[in-house]
């Protein structure tokens, strides 16, 4: 049984280190039959990812660690 409390990290679209804009895809996300984007909030930096390609994991957690532009603060994705 696949179930909803799981997805699976299709593929990184950014490596860490990049910088990116607002609104550009940063990780395709998927269930059975659905693939969907996580895009980038606001422009910045992807730090650190906290789960590779092809790893199931839950809804809530967190993918990666991002760098607002203009923040000494990192923030999770």
């Amino acid at each position: 049984e696949w179930g909803t409390d799981l997805v699976r990290i299709v593929a990184w679209l950014v490596e860490p280190g990049e910088r990116v804009t607002a609104g550009e895809p940063l990780v395709e996300l998927g269930l059975p039959g659905v693939v969907g984007e996580v895009r980038a909030e606001v422009a910045g930096r992807l730090i650190a990812r906290c789960h590779e390609a092809d790893e199931w994991i839950a809804r809530e957690a967190t993918l990666g660690w991002y760098l607002p532009d203009q923040s000494d603060e990192v923030a999770p994705q």
